[in-house]
């Protein structure tokens, strides 16, 4: 007995929860209902030995860089590094110990975007990042729902080892109700109030701040935060992002989803690809303090937004009182027109906006040299009413049809009113441009 208690433990230090935040319920009571879109969490840690590395490739990945610690020195690694199918066993053993259901986890259709961009090697210490992106509810089979989860696996350097978009069919907790859980009583069952207190419509030229780990790794700027206050919104705001412009493209999605739920922020998405992912439009813009619409091509968001009836529901969430904002592509939207690139250079007129501002918008009007020119030939011609324009980091506040605020994230960026003469001159005016507090 004393000899087998002088051996060491070799059994892996116990793993935990992270995050300032978790599920509020363990996973032998988690249901398809507790998983929130936008919910942020982070397990972990797991600590790689160069023992583990090697037994793990000598078994099921053997080449030399995984399991020839004098070849690996000399190649393009400079030393021993995991099999990323070790490191995806890795990131596995943190989804099943901490967010997976213990009691509700049916089967996964598959993973999409797995990506290794950054290798494992021996004394690593690892920790899971999970957002959930989307939680839908099955159409052919109403007593499950799909969860989208973007995972990603970082290492003791902040940097991301692995990343992936998991789906996993999760059982419901009450499969009869419409309103069972959580994650639709904001979509099905919202009683909806007034959130801000007139019709209100933040027009910007501003995207995302960097956050410093790729390309998609977001973080929300202050003009964020105003829309929110706007809203009257409180702590946890509730988003709805419209990706039409650029197609509802996945990795968007994905690196909006986290920006957000990071934030504190409820994000949801509404998609028009392949068909739309809420069964009531209308009812899910409703449901949502902020809307928040993404650039891209705003031709193609008018022709979809129209053909599905997205333009009536968003009129009617604006009447509502929820916030429209948007930037580019979704910040002329709203308007009688502006230009775009939707078509290629040079620049082509919208004529054809939602008209809820029955004026012209030029975004990024000091970033993109054909912006000037060409939505001052337009207003000059007649093409377009006379409207407003807004510098990179820019935006124009709206309550009802009167502009009221204008907002810039950068210290020196302008908004303008562009108007034309009787004499058929077209005349830009600068703004007071308000510094919103980091």
């Amino acid at each position: 007995m004393l000899a087998l208690m002088s051996q060491p433990d070799t059994r892996p230090a116990p793993t935990r929860t992270l995050s300032t935040s978790d599920f509020t319920v363990p996973r032998e009571d988690r249901y398809f209902e507790d998983y929130l879109p936008g919910a942020v969490y982070e397990y972990g840690y797991l600590t790689v030995t160069e023992a583990e590395i090697l037994e793990f490739a000598q078994r099921f990945d053997p080449q030399p860089i995984h399991i020839d610690p004098e070849f690996a020195a000399a190649g393009p690694f400079g030393g021993l590094i995991a099999s990323g199918w070790h490191t995806a066993s890795m990131m596995m053993r943190l989804f099943a110990d901490h967010y997976l259901s213990r009691v509700a986890s049916l089967a996964s259709p598959g993973i999409d975007e797995l990506r290794w961009p950054a290798p494992v090697r021996p004394g690593d210490q690892l920790r899971l990042r999970t957002t959930t992106v989307e939680a839908r509810l099955s159409r052919s089979k109403p007593d499950r729902g799909l969860v989208r989860t973007q995972g990603e696996l970082l290492n003791s350097s902040d940097r991301t080892v692995l990343s992936l978009v998991a789906m996993n069919l999760l059982g419901r907790r009450e499969p009869g109700s419409r309103c069972a859980g959580t994650a639709n009583r904001a979509i099905s069952c919202h009683n909806h109030r007034m959130t801000a207190r007139t019709p209100t419509i933040v027009a910007t030229s501003i995207g995302f701040q960097a956050a410093g780990h790729g390309p998609r790794d977001f973080r929300l700027g202050p003009a964020y935060g105003h829309a929110a206050s706007l809203a009257r919104a409180g702590d946890s705001p509730r988003v709805c992002i419209v990706a039409t412009a650029v197609g509802d493209a996945a990795d968007s999605l994905t690196g909006l989803y986290s920006a957000f739920g990071r934030a504190g922020w409820r994000p949801s998405h509404l998609a028009l690809f392949a068909e739309p992912n809420v069964p009531d439009i209308t009812e899910h813009l409703l449901a949502q303090d902020v809307v928040w619409v993404m650039g891209g091509s705003v031709a193609n968001l008018l022709a979809l937004w129209r053909l599905h009836g997205v333009d009536q529901a968003m009129r009617t969430a604006w009447d509502a009182g929820v916030v429209l904002m948007g930037v580019s592509a979704g910040s002329i939207c709203w308007f009688e027109g502006g230009t775009t690139d939707s078509f290629g250079l040079p620049l082509h007129p919208v004529t054809n906006g939602l008209g809820f501002l029955p004026y012209s918008n030029s975004p990024h009007h000091d970033s993109e040299e054909q912006r000037r020119p060409t939505i001052y030939k337009l207003i000059g011609d007649g093409t377009l009413p006379e409207g407003y324009a807004s510098d990179d980091a820019t935006g124009l506040v709206f309550e009802g049809t009167e502009l009221v605020d204008c907002i810039t994230e950068v210290e020196g960026a302008q908004t303008w009113h562009i108007i034309r003469r009787p004499d058929g001159a077209v005349e830009e005016t600068a703004l007071p441009t308000r510094l919103l507090p980091s």
